[in-house]
């Protein structure tokens, strides 16, 4: 589950030790990293997330001036404001996936390279910009759509590529299925494409809860 967001770094029961840690290696079936969790570990230098991770929370690793390497999973999602604050030492991170929402002055302090995969292009609205630090911001990789995820529900079929459109095809209505789908995607769709053939879209199937980077919408005219 979540690690605790703690409101001042001494808080942290490891704190005490915080000259002693060297590498973090976070296991389990941990979500967060806890706000203020690892500031000021003068010595801590290189940090690895799992898959479990979603979040690095507010000043998680602020002040961790020898921090120079962070290997980022495919599920971080948001990187919360002074996350990285200071991390004089950090010269480069590689973002392996979906575009991360990243919170003010996350790389306050921070001169490095953000390398990002040029095939997400929802990546657009977030490479250029400094985050209270001087970031140089590079794409790698191929630039052509992949798909990151497909299924099938119902009498109708789906799937999610890295320009950030979800395709719905098949025939008859979007079932209420479609709200668990758009639970776990919903932070990567920016578009939805709903193809010939389907003839509506269920109660609920399509919560704007869950798509709050939605920018367009293209109807099939067999939509009613």
């Amino acid at each position: 589950g979540p690690m605790p967001d703690w409101v001042d770094p001494t808080d942290a029961p490891w704190h005490h030790r915080r000259e002693d840690i060297r590498a973090l290696h976070v296991t389990g079936a941990v979500t967060s990293i806890g706000g203020f969790a690892f500031e000021n570990c003068p010595l801590l230098r290189t940090v690895a997330l799992p898959e479990s991770v979603t979040v690095i929370g507010e000043s998680a690793f602020a002040g961790c001036t020898a921090l120079s390497t962070v290997t980022l999973s495919d599920s971080v999602r948001s990187i919360s404001g002074g996350a990285f604050r200071d991390c004089v030492s950090l010269q480069e991170i590689t973002f392996p996936a979906g575009v991360v929402d990243i919170g003010p002055d996350a790389f306050a302090g921070v001169t490095a390279t953000l390398r990002y995969p040029a095939c997400y292009t929802m990546w657009d609205a977030v490479a250029g910009q400094n985050y209270g630090g001087q970031l140089t911001w590079e794409p790698y990789g191929d630039a052509a759509a992949v798909e990151l995820a497909s299924g099938t529900e119902g009498t109708t079929r789906w799937k999610l590529n890295s320009y950030g459109e979800m395709i719905i095809s098949g025939t008859g209505e979007v079932p209420l299925a479609y709200s668990a789908i758009l639970e776990k995607y919903g932070n990567d769709i920016c578009k939805l494409t709903i193809e010939e053939g389907i003839t509506g879209i269920g109660y609920s199937a399509m919560s704007n809860r869950y798509l709050e980077k939605l920018q367009s919408i293209v109807l099939a005219d067999s939509v009613t």
